[in-house]
């Protein structure tokens, strides 16, 4: 069975429809999540999506991507400083759960403190779906 290692954001589901390499997910909360797969899935499967920090983008709640395969609105929890690169922990009400998000470094988004309301999103192709551990 195939493991992704390294940080990365968690969720698990049930496929609901596979089309080519791309998975439609229902998550544990409803959410609809869309991940590729390299493992033969059928329908009905448990499985768990992965999506790492650096592959999730953010944008201000007024400007959500219409193009986002999957997207949620948070609210930042806190801002972590590593060294050279900057990390934000952020909370999605709809899921109850946190999201790791790597901050990009450009002038955009300097400004974000705990409290701020975001959207993250991703595409398929950055986030892997795997099926769950029995």
């Amino acid at each position: 069975m195939a493991k992704f290692v390294g940080e990365n954001n968690h969720r698990n589901g049930t496929v609901l429809d596979i089309n080519g390499q791309v998975a439609t997910i229902s998550g544990a909360q409803g959410e609809k999540l869309m991940a590729t797969t390299s493992q033969n899935m059928k329908i009905g499967d448990n499985v768990e999506v992965f999506v790492r920090p650096e592959a999730i983008a953010i944008s201000l709640p007024n400007e959500k991507p219409t193009h986002a395969e999957n997207g949620f609105d948070v609210v930042v929890k806190e801002i972590l400083f590593d060294g050279s690169r900057s990390q934000l922990v952020a909370e999605s009400p709809q899921l109850q759960s946190t999201f790791s998000v790597q901050l990009p470094q450009t002038e955009n988004f300097r400004g974000i403190r705990a409290g701020d309301p975001l959207f993250v999103h991703w595409q398929s192709a950055v986030s892997r779906c795997m099926l769950a551990e029995r």
